[in-house]
């Protein structure tokens, strides 16, 4: 949760600074319209936020099953059957409810918070993210169990 919480920070600081300025321009003195709230400016800070989840979610999560905060924190996510790195489309899956509330703050973070609670509803101990791209994030910390005496892998 911690590795969570120190990814984030850094990815919904910058959305809620650009969502803000659109809003202040749509409903601030003497209203507006979206396009003119939506200049070429905010279009490109939008895309900057959006460009840097991601580079600091998808991306990463892809090639090598970690986030900078999971990392720090010795975990990684892995696909739940075979334990591998997600790949690409697992990884983009994972980073869909990310994306919607990267993209629309107010809308998503609530929202996110909300599918990050199954965290704590469910057996697995599985976001809503996990469950729709089929992974599990693990602790590289916690020991594993050994492999009982006389198994195949004592064997030598």
């Amino acid at each position: 949760m911690l590795a969570r919480v120190f990814d984030l920070a850094l990815l919904f600081y910058g959305a809620v600074l650009v969502e803000s300025e659109l809003i202040s321009r749509l409903f601030g003195k003497g209203g507006g319209n979206l396009a003119d709230a939506f200049s070429a400016r905010e279009a490109r800070l939008v895309l900057v936020v959006v460009l840097m989840s991601v580079v600091l979610e998808l991306v990463p999560v892809a090639v090598w099953g970690r986030t900078l905060g999971k990392a720090m924190l010795g975990m990684q996510v892995v696909r739940i059957e075979d334990a591998r790195v997600p790949g690409v489309v697992r990884a983009f899956g994972r980073w869909l409810p990310l994306g919607a509330a990267v993209l629309a703050p107010t809308i998503g973070l609530p929202l996110y918070v909300l599918a990050g609670m199954a965290l704590f509803t469910n057996r697995s101990r599985r976001s809503v993210a996990d469950l729709i791209a089929g992974t599990v994030v693990i602790d590289h910390r916690v020991e594993q169990p050994s492999p009982p005496r006389g198994s195949r892998s004592d064997d030598g």
